[in-house]
């Protein structure tokens, strides 16, 4: 069973610290049903807590978060945290259709791109 839930939270332009205190007051997720596939039985958790960490990486190459604090022993010895379950994309995209087109959708499959890519 998981102990809790890691969400990536990436934002550009400071859209994420304007609903932050929202998110995470509603935290942790509770009453939860989980339909695992067609042939697992619905599970339900009645409480999931959930870790947000800040992705560093938006629009550049850097790395893909800031460090958690939680790890995992990789088969090297070496510590490595493992890619977050969710993540999610923040923006502000208070502009008209053409300007969402043109400024705000290519960030928008870049960061899809990175993020995929992350996953592996």
């Amino acid at each position: 069973m998981i102990d809790h839930l890691t969400f990536c939270i990436s934002d550009e332009n400071g859209a994420w610290a304007r609903i932050e205190k929202d998110f995470c007051g509603r935290l942790p997720l509770r009453n939860l049903i989980w339909k695992g596939g067609l042939t697992q039985a619905p599970q339900f958790i009645e409480q999931l807590n959930v870790k947000v960490i800040k992705d560093a990486g938006l629009g550049e190459s850097g790395p893909p978060a800031q460090d958690t604090g939680e790890h995992t022993e990789g088969g090297s010895g070496a510590i490595e945290q493992p890619p977050p379950l969710l993540n999610l994309l923040v923006i502000d995209a208070d502009c008209d259709s053409d300007a969402y087109k043109a400024a705000v959708r290519p960030r928008v499959k870049a960061w899809v791109a990175r993020a995929a890519a992350r996953r592996g």
